[in-house]
């Protein structure tokens, strides 16, 4: 009598078959070197997780700040100035408050590309200036919000479940996106237009998500990065880029080609538990995402 093949063990001569026989070291590898410039940019986020994580006391008249920070953002202007009266900002407090805002919204780690400030100080007042770099420009926000709608609108049927509709948009993105290997391309908008790495398929399904009314998370580590996101009361993972078989091997192929070579659309990252992607390789600061402890109980 047989031994009964582990799914693990399974999934990963699966993967290799696809690969061309690319070791998964090395698929991981160009995801990693993708997302390392993402990660670096996402450390230097002050900008968008400042509109909730101020606390009072990091800066004086926090609430106001907030707001003021929040429309500049919505507005995607490229300059802010805020001023206050004592002499309470300094260096120091703006790196402490932009540590813990990247905890405290994750999903904001990659909107903004980078950014830099300066203190001015004078009059007995003082000022924070902060110039923004976005990986996206508002037009090309405009075409995100527009296809995602658009896209939603073809794909998601009213009577689906929350399983059918998570997997509807997973599926989609599986389909439709193939893994950049030039590593430029970063944003849902990229991954709209066919590639992205793994930065832009976790983006692209953050919106789509989103835009359903889930409480969706990109979840990143080990350089890379993927989603989280919330079922009812408890947290699942999806990973679109490493089920997508272009993030395995060189080629570009249609979605109907896609689905041939995968055996259809492959969901083995789709609704996953922690224990599962921590199996898979996948690696990430478990103190600062909620927990996914078990996978979703199915179709």
């Amino acid at each position: 009598m047989g031994t009964a093949e582990k799914p693990e063990t399974a999934a990963k001569k699966r993967r290799h078959t696809l690969s061309g026989g690319v070791s998964g070291k090395g698929r991981k590898r160009a995801c990693r070197y993708g997302c390392v410039r993402a990660r670096l940019c996402a450390l230097l986020s002050l900008v968008l997780g400042l509109v909730l994580a101020f606390l009072p006391g990091a800066f004086g008249e926090a609430d106001s700040f907030a707001v003021a920070l929040r429309t500049t953002l919505l507005e995607r202007k490229t300059f802010f100035r805020y001023e206050e009266g004592g002499a309470a900002f300094d260096r120091r407090s703006v790196e402490a408050v932009r540590e813990q805002v990247l905890r405290a919204v994750p999903e904001f780690d990659y909107l903004v590309e980078r950014w830099t400030f300066r203190i001015v100080r004078g009059g007995g007042k003082s000022a924070v200036e902060v110039r923004i770099d976005y990986w996206e420009s508002q037009e090309q926000r405009a075409f995100v919000v527009r296809r995602v709608g658009e896209i939603l609108a073809e794909i998601v049927t009213p009577e689906m479940d929350d399983y059918g509709r998570i997997a509807a948009v997973h599926d989609f993105i599986v389909a439709t996106v193939d893994y950049d290997r030039t590593l430029r391309c970063f944003t849902a908008y990229d991954a709209l237009r066919g590639k992205a790495v793994c930065h832009g398929y976790a983006l692209l399904a953050f919106e789509m998500y989103r835009a359903l009314g889930y409480e969706v998370r990109i979840i990143s580590g080990g350089d890379h990065a993927w989603n989280l996101i919330r079922v009812g009361g408890d947290w699942y993972h999806v990973d679109t880029t490493f089920d997508d078989p272009t993030y395995d091997f060189q080629g570009h192929f249609t979605s109907e080609e896609k689905r041939r070579i995968a055996g259809e659309i492959r969901r083995e990252y789709l609704l996953q538990d922690d224990a599962t992607m921590r199996r898979s390789g996948h690696v990430w600061d478990r103190n600062a995402f909620p927990p996914a402890p078990v996978p979703f109980p199915g179709p």
